[in-house]
């Protein structure tokens, strides 16, 4: 046998038609007969065991065990469908099963033939109940393609492979009826209603009792409107109504409970208009229902029927008191209720509502809604397609395309502008950018917001810039400001103020794609996919301290380069592009936005929400990069060639973060060591031990050559041996320093130390502190401190020398006791004047920087030995 390779393009067959020929559904496949060898191992490997589908049972209207196995024709399958559906000991809350089971029989030929639509029935009833198998089977048993051989197949199928669907369901049985058929839906309707309704009214054959409570009246309620009406919440009695295409709230269900006293009387009355004319049926002549000839079985008919009709009266009058619609509507909390309704609600981002319909961008058509599409939102207005024979929109189209070329003078940002403002209508986030539109001074950014708030309705947000620029909410508290975004599409902030920062994590979760979870207030947690493109209007540019490519890949600046004044001129070299501003022109945009979001319509079904970056807006966003990029920033400030020269981890840690103190200030958020390293690594090649050829620029450097450098250290070193200084931990060195203030409680004294208060700096000053007990942690520094100070001197090549308590020159009651200064008579020339303070720590990560309260210690050194 050998293999050809063909062209994808050459199969003569359409997507569709390939799927279909795949699927396990499809009987044509070609057959061959196996090879003996090969027979027997088959053979056996089959009857080892029964198929699964064996143990699956039903019970019948004689209580027999029912299994699928025992089904090789129709009318076994009908058979079974019998005992279940239309069974006398069939509940009356199951009796749904047996209208979606008729209303399922009553779809045509377009539903069982092709795959797709075949297979969404099977869906929408697995969805349901697993009993509806059956009528999935004799349903598709319609089509000729059907072999009762497979059914062990297709019950795997639905065991382990139907998925839930995008909101397939009983319901959407019912519409695919009630759009096809709607005079059989009716009918199949009204049959249901009058099962309930006969329920309420007539007494059960054993107990010869009513089923006329609140429950019973509630069930008719639901037979009529249970495609309409939905519980979402029993406890907060929260109602939605299907209206106008799509789910809007109802207020405590108040709708649905006029209806009582309008149509559920209505079909009670109807029954007594029905039941009547029994009242008076007449024999022969002289020989009337209650005369001379009416026998006892006529008499009970006659006192039956009035029983009913009284029963009637009696319900229809409760149907309009107050105390008992509430009752009933208390029992339509439960019937009614779903519990996933709300996480459902607006989570398919391939449609967007209008007032007169749907557009389904997967189908690429406008349609009418269905209670299945789970929609609530709209665009508050009609949709209306564009006609570019007809001269009113061909006016308005003009009109849309030269605020555009305005707005946006360069063809290749107008074409990016187009294609993302589109690309807000679809949900899918494809692009998964951040957008800023940039700008100062009547640029347009404002109005073309404005504009885009009238085209989507419901489908623009709102958000106020704190989201993205505070920390997260705790756990369990409300997060409004999140949960209003569900199912919106395009999601603004305006005018961040000068230094907000971006809370990066915040960001990517808002456009990334992935679930995330919010709560509005008084209400339960719901989880969502964010549907919207977020965008910001902003004269000042958020601060943006993240470096890694998973931010700034989001990040698109958008510039509005325009001006739009009373009295524009055209040879301003600042501002090129003016325009004069059309002070009517908000009026005009109720006009347009038909017009409008059709347009961006017509580039969603061309482009399925694909955004090209252009260069204008590529190169605004690096240079912003380039701003907001501290690593850059700090490298090119503090780090400058230097032949033979090396920068060791850690000078470029204490350096590097007290630069970004000093630039972007403390708290949280400061960078990790590692991301510097990192960076010094891809900028000068792999650390070993140090980078070379570089140096670091402080900010005393001048233009004195090494030696003369050296020079001045070493006669600093000099003076600072001349000072008499008692030797550190004598009762001389303590006596000192508790007659002063010493650089370790500068930490204390700024309020810094976590461990020492004022008081206690006071206390110890003063001679009134508890006699000091030593410790593990000081036992520990005592111990390694002149272990350190030997490694130090070993790695770097230097000598370090020791001092006592050094007062300060000027400030009499200051002073300090550094670890050690680098000698000069160290070989390392380098390092010579380099001021050593020790640390131990027993447990405390290492994170490469040190807790405030050593910074502050450590400046206090410099300040007095300098």
């Amino acid at each position: 046998m050998t293999t050809e390779e063909i062209d994808i393009s050459d199969i003569p067959y359409s997507g569709e038609e390939i799927f279909r020929r795949v699927s396990v559904r499809y009987r044509e496949n070609p057959s061959f007969e196996m090879q003996e060898d090969v027979l027997s191992e088959y053979n056996s490997f089959h009857t080892s065991g029964k198929s699964a589908i064996g143990k699956t049972i039903f019970k019948s209207k004689s209580n027999n065990i029912l299994s699928f196995a025992s089904i090789s024709s129709k009318d076994e399958l009908e058979k079974m469908i019998e005992d279940v559906f239309y069974s006398e000991t069939l509940k009356v809350e199951d009796h749904w099963l047996r209208e979606l089971h008729e209303c399922t029989m009553y779809l045509s030929k377009k539903f069982y033939e092709p795959y797709r639509e075949w297979r969404n029935v099977g869906v929408a009833l697995h969805n349901s109940d697993d009993r509806c198998f059956l009528t999935w089977m004799l349903f598709s048993s319609k089509s000729e393609k059907f072999d009762f051989a497979d059914l062990p197949g297709y019950w795997e199928e639905w065991c382990d492979k139907m998925t839930a669907g995008r909101g397939l369901s009983h319901r959407s049985i019912h519409w695919w009826l009630k759009e096809e058929s709607p005079e059989i839906y009716e009918k199949v309707k009204q049959k249901s209603t009058d099962y309930y309704v006969d329920m309420t009214i007539n007494p059960d054959a054993k107990t010869g009792i009513c089923r006329s409570n609140d429950y019973d009246i509630a069930s008719v309620l639901h037979a009529l409107y249970k495609d309409k009406y939905v519980c979402v919440s029993v406890k907060q009695n929260a109602w939605y109504k299907f209206e106008n295409h799509r789910w809007i709230e109802d207020d405590c269900g108040t709708t649905l409970r006029q209806s009582l006293s309008t149509d559920i009387s209505a079909a009670y009355s109807k029954k007594v208009s029905q039941l009547m004319p029994l009242m008076y049926t007449t024999l022969p002549p002289g020989q009337g229902i209650t005369g001379s000839s009416a026998t006892d079985e006529d008499q009970a008919k006659q006192n039956k029927t009035r029983s009913i009709i009284n029963n009637c009266i009696n319900i229809i009058d409760r149907c309009k008191k107050t105390s008992t619609k509430d009752s009933i509507m208390r029992e339509a909390r439960e019937i009614f209720y779903q519990r996933n309704f709300i996480q459902k609600l607006d989570q398919n981002p391939l449609l967007l509502g209008f007032d007169n319909g749907v557009i389904d961008f997967e189908t690429k058509e406008f349609r009418k809604g269905k209670p299945s599409d789970f929609i609530s939102l709209s665009t508050n207005r009609n949709y209306v397609p564009i006609d570019r024979n007809n001269d009113e929109h061909n006016d308005v189209l003009k009109q849309i395309s030269d605020f555009m070329s305005q707005l946006f003078p360069n063809e290749s940002l107008k074409k990016y502008m187009w294609q993302h403002l589109s690309s807000t209508l679809l949900g899918t986030n494809e692009n998964q950018t951040f957008n800023m539109y940039t700008g100062k001074g009547s640029n347009g950014k404002s109005i073309l917001v404005k504009l885009m708030e009238i085209v989507l309705g419901d489908y623009k947000g709102t958000v106020p810039i704190t989201l993205i620029t505070q920390g997260r909410n705790k756990i369990g508290s409300a997060s409004p400001e999140t949960a209003q975004l569900k199912g919106k599409r395009y999601a603004v902030m305006q005018e961040p103020s000068k230094g907000d920062r971006i809370n990066e994590g915040i960001m990517k979760e808002l456009t990334g794609g992935d679930p995330i979870q919010a709560r509005s207030l008084f209400k339960d947690a719901i989880t969502f996919i964010p549907q919207f493109s977020l965008v910001v209007c902003c004269n000042v540019m958020l601060d943006i301290t993240s470096n890694d490519d998973g931010t700034w890949r989001r990040v698109r600046v958008c510039p509005f380069k325009s001006k739009f004044t009373k009295t524009p001129v055209s040879d301003d070299p600042d501002s090129p592009h003016q325009f004069k501003i059309d002070p009517q022109l908000e009026k005009k945009f109720t006009q347009w936005a038909p017009i409008f979001v059709s347009r961006l319509i017509e580039i969603v079904f061309e482009r399925g929400g694909v955004v090209d970056d252009c260069d204008i807006v590529m190169a605004a966003s690096d240079k912003y990069r380039e701003g907001q990029d501290y690593l850059t920033q700090f490298v090119n400030e503090k780090i400058e060639a230097a032949e033979g020269k090396k920068v060791k981890k850690t000078e470029l840690t204490e350096v590097f973060r007290t630069w970004y103190v000093e630039q972007f200030g403390g708290g949280k958020g400061k960078p990790k060591a590692r991301e510097i390293y990192e960076f010094m690594d891809k900028k000068y090649g792999k650390f070993k031990k140090g980078w070379h050829n570089i140096k670091i620029i402080y900010d005393d450097d001048d233009d004195e050559d090494e030696e003369e450098q050296v020079e001045k250290l070493k006669n600093q070193i000099i003076e600072l041996k001349k000072i008499p200084q008692p030797e550190q931990r004598t009762p001389e060195w303590y006596t000192f320093r508790n007659n002063r203030l010493t650089a370790s409680d500068l930490g204390t004294i700024i309020g810094q130390n976590p461990y020492e208060n004022y008081n206690s700096i006071i206390q110890k000053k003063c001679g009134l502190e508890k006699p000091f007990k030593t410790n593990k942690h000081i036992q520990r520094g005592v111990k390694y401190e002149d272990v350190i100070i030997k490694i130090y001197e070993y790695r770097n090549n230097v000598k370090v020398f020791e001092y006592g308590c050094i007062p300060h020159p000027d400030i009499a009651h200051f002073g300090a006791s550094p670890d050690g200064i680098v000698d000069s008579i160290s070989i390392n020339k380098d390092y010579i004047g380099r001021m050593l303070e020790i640390k131990c720590p027993g447990s405390r990560p290492i994170t490469g920087f040190c807790p405030d309260y050593y910074h502050a210690q450590v400046q206090g050194q410099l300040e007095v030995c300098d």
